[in-house]
């Protein structure tokens, strides 16, 4: 990529970081719509899950391949028609008429979008100068940070203001500013017309990907492996990534160049990447969950009080950007580390009748801390990798990113639901006529009980069931995240680590 001024490098980043922005709101955006989609469409529960499911796997195909298309036809070619095409079809979403129409036009959208977050990252990393990495991830970091959290709250306006179709239609006038300011401002790269495109290679990590975004999505529906479905779908990702990773090293032309894992540096932020992964993003599904479904906020409340943890993610992020090359990688994500591990902590303490003040807190500290630990993982990824490797890097570190992302996610809610059945069960075997607490209430036996004063102790244990699941999940969360700073303490880095971007690990 020919080199920019410093202006339109600052442009750059805008657009490029709004695109990433349009892409990631998508996800939570989507999922608040759902159940005004079901009521429209008539559809079930397994029904209207498609419409993420499918573009879950349509993303997972195609971000596979965003890295040689980028190659073959030039970023900017690749990242126009993934921002063009991702509008184009929030529009044809937007405007579905039936079930199977929104199912395909949403695995389309995910074709489309998923090379925006590989290409943005890479643009950031082509265009600004080694030396400046740490800030232009922190930048980068902020929209992919910031996207999720805004989602709830957008999402909740425009579904009790407007109607569910409105959350694919605001896409449009961020598709269209973007798709200009690509075109005006974005250099491209030089085509390799000739670049080999190994098909076994990419059908094998294909299908890897596709099966397991399929388990992992219907997993908790089915029942995990008592379904024939999931225990299939787990075999055939693990037989194809096998056969992929055969093929990576033993072919002449892999499908991704695994001189990239020759990188110490790579290697150490790749699996850091995994690893923080299950617990740093986890959370924004069970956060809204809890606010919404056990404390009884309206989806516009919740959604406010996920905003600390942005602000906390942003001041966090702008702050770690430019200190991180004195600081050094790895004690600023020990901090990090410390923050989120605290925040979980006291995440864990949390009950029912806990004020929102406390929760928006609670929040930014966490955003802090994800802040503290996404900026110097990035920096190091990257930090003594060839500038030839960076759009297969960055492909490869959000392949790794998002499939971290959803094991999580699926275990954490899987945790969840099993905590809530055994918290349930010890809290029933303590209400009888013989408790303290139920005397005043029963006086001989539950027959004296009316239905609807049984019902509500019920609701009352299952609430409060719930709620100490989400705190054994936050608990959790704290222990894997304290064990993973054992991992940060005993990593170094390899020895062209002492790139500029980088002072220590």
């Amino acid at each position: 990529m020919p080199p920019v001024t410093d202006g339109r490098r600052i442009l750059i980043t805008l657009v490029v970081c709004l695109a990433s922005v349009m892409q990631g709101l998508d996800g939570t955006i989507t999922n608040i719509a759902l159940p005004f989609m079901q009521s429209t469409f008539a559809a079930s529960q397994d029904q209207i899950a498609w419409v993420i499911t499918s573009y879950v796997v349509g993303a997972a195909v195609m971000i596979a391949i965003s890295g040689y298309m980028a190659d073959r036809f030039g970023q900017l070619r690749v990242f126009v028609f993934s921002v063009v095409g991702f509008t184009v079809t929030s529009v044809l979403c937007g405007t579905a008429q039936s079930l199977s129409q929104i199912v395909l036009f949403r695995l389309i959208q995910g074709l489309c979008g998923a090379c925006v977050v590989p290409l943005s990252q890479s643009v950031l990393l082509n265009i600004w100068p080694r030396e400046k990495h740490g800030q232009a991830m922190a930048i980068w970091g902020m929209g992919v940070t910031l996207a999720p959290i805004l989602g709830p709250t957008l999402g909740g306006y425009l579904t009790d203001t407007l109607n569910w179709r409105w959350v694919f239609l605001v896409n449009i006038p961020f598709g269209i500013i973007c798709t200009i300011g690509l075109l005006i401002l974005l250099p491209d790269t030089q085509r390799q017309a000739g670049k080999y495109f190994n098909a076994k290679g990419f059908g094998y990590i294909a299908v890897a990907l596709c099966a397991l975004q399929l388990a992992l999505d219907r997993g908790q529906t089915l029942d995990w492996l008592d379904s024939r479905e999931i225990v299939i779908e787990f075999l055939t990702a693990a037989v194809c990534f096998y056969l992929f990773l055969m093929d990576m090293f033993t072919a002449k032309r892999p499908f991704m160049d695994p001189i990239i894992f020759r990188d110490r540096n790579f290697v150490i932020g790749i699996i850091l990447t995994f690893l923080s992964g299950f617990v740093l993003w986890s959370v924004m599904v069970l956060w809204p969950n809890m606010l919404e479904t056990l404390m009884g906020y309206p989806v516009l409340t919740a959604g406010m009080l996920m905003l600390p943890r942005g602000v906390g993610a942003m001041v966090a992020m702008g702050v770690a950007g430019n200190i991180v090359k004195s600081v050094g990688v790895r004690p600023m994500m020990l901090i990090g580390i410390s923050f989120t591990v605290y925040s979980y902590w006291l995440a864990s303490g949390f009950t029912l009748d806990t004020d929102a003040m406390r929760l928006a807190m609670v929040g930014f500290v966490q955003g802090a801390g994800t802040g503290l630990i996404f900026v110097p993982i990035n920096a190091l990824t990257y930090s003594t990798l060839d500038n030839r490797y960076m759009t297969q890097a960055a492909v490869c570190f959000s392949l790794v990113r998002n499939v971290s992302t959803s094991m999580g996610i699926s275990i954490m809610v899987t945790l969840f639901s099993h905590n809530a059945v055994v918290n349930h069960a010890v809290l029933s075997e303590a209400i009888n006529v013989f408790s303290p607490g139920l005397r005043g209430l029963v006086t001989s036996a539950a027959s004296t009980v009316s239905p609807a004063a049984l019902a509500a102790l019920e609701g009352e244990v299952a609430r409060q069931a719930a709620m100490t699941a989400y705190c054994d999940n936050f608990r959790f969360m704290a222990y894997t995240l304290a064990a993973l700073s054992v991992l940060v303490i005993l990593s170094r880095p390899g020895k062209n680590a002492a790139a500029p971007i980088i002072h220590e690990i």
